[in-house]
């Protein structure tokens, strides 16, 4: 019962994240992912990431470790609650 509740907690996780990712791209003057990534990765040079990576958080195949919750909230000048619980700002 434990592993399904976390399974669930981690896909609710990896949608939040999705959809705050793409909302930030949405309204973004980037033209393309790559774009995105390569800006993640000029502010965030101790931790660069792949764009194949980025694309899995992108598509909520996968949840970020905690570090890179942390960069991306900080990048896209969120509140890390906002960015995992998908809150939208009023």
């Amino acid at each position: 019962m434990i592993s399904k509740a976390a399974y669930e907690m981690n896909k609710s996780y990896a949608q939040a994240i999705s959809e705050a990712i793409n909302d930030y791209y949405d309204g973004s003057d980037y033209k393309n992912i790559s774009e995105m990534v390569k800006a993640f990765n000029a502010v965030e040079p101790d931790a660069p990431v792949s764009e194949s990576t980025f694309r899995t958080w992108l598509h909520h195949k996968s949840v970020p470790d905690l570090y890179y919750v942390v960069r991306l909230a900080e990048f896209m000048d969120m509140d890390l609650y906002d960015l995992i619980y998908s809150r939208k700002e009023d």
